[in-house]
């Protein structure tokens, strides 16, 4: 048994901030006029990180008294190029980043024993040819707390003027606090020497897939390198060859623990 002990007199109010303890806790108090509030903070165990689909377990942590979970959407696909003749040019869009979504959950006792955490997966690219990307997909922990996948760019024909199709929204997301992935950029399709493909949009822990860039060649989409980041769109000048869009990337799941 721990004591805690509170010596002279007490006006107005006061709160006691007291640490997590097992067992029993008493509590002495001098003669109080006003309001008395005791309160128990938060402490910090450790971190989850879901990389893959998986199950949160409850009853494996059972001195936990919150968690903190945090969901990354997969990032869309940027889109992919057709094959150019003499005298045509061609650049296509990014797919944007995955949603962000944070959430924190106090009442563990009402949380079900197991939750299912799913990781997006990012969407495939435009295959090579004038081919859109595919979408992200949602990460999310049960139905409390989800981070979309985000939408796709689109594939582009050769052309012989500028002309851009649409780039991929950033995914949104349900949660306490919702942050948008970034859009994918837009295809700059500069003359028949080439020119460079729209970026994969960003999110919260990364920034954008740097653009595919071409000259007097073809070149395909750049893959998105970190969680939920969209694949950047090809593109070529001319007499090349069809490219592929790149691959948005996968999501995460983070899931921070207190007792």
């Amino acid at each position: 048994m721990s004591s805690i002990v509170v010596a002279g007199d007490v006006s107005g109010s006061i709160t006691l901030q007291a640490p997590a303890v097992s067992g029993s806790t008493v509590l002495t108090l001098p003669a109080v006029s006003g309001t008395v509030a005791i309160t128990s903070g938060y402490q910090y165990i450790q971190t989850l990180y879901y990389t893959t689909s998986g199950t949160f377990t409850k009853a494996t942590y059972p001195l936990l008294r919150a968690i903190r979970v945090k969901c990354v959407g997969g990032g869309g696909g940027g889109g992919g190029v057709g094959a150019t003749a003499a005298g045509t040019f061609v650049a296509s869009c990014g797919g944007g980043g995955g949603g962000y979504a944070e959430g924190f959950i106090t009442d563990i006792v009402g949380l079900v024993s197991s939750v299912t955490v799913t990781v997006g997966t990012g969407g495939a690219g435009g295959v090579a040819g004038a081919n859109n990307g595919t979408v992200g997909n949602t990460s999310s922990f049960g139905a409390v707390v989800q981070g979309y996948g985000a939408a796709a760019g689109q594939g582009q024909v050769p052309q012989t003027f500028w002309i851009i199709n649409g780039s991929g929204a950033g995914g949104s997301g349900i949660g306490d606090l919702v942050i948008t992935g970034g859009g994918g950029g837009v295809a700059n399709p500069v003359n028949t020497n080439g020119g460079y493909g729209g970026i994969g949009g960003s999110t919260v822990l990364g920034q954008s897939t740097a653009p595919a860039a071409s000259w007097q060649s073809s070149v395909a989409g750049v893959n998105g390198n970190l969680y939920g980041i969209g694949g950047s769109g090809a593109t070529s000048g001319a007499l090349q060859t069809a490219k592929a869009g790149g691959n948005g990337a996968a999501g995460i799941v983070i899931i921070e623990l207190y007792a």
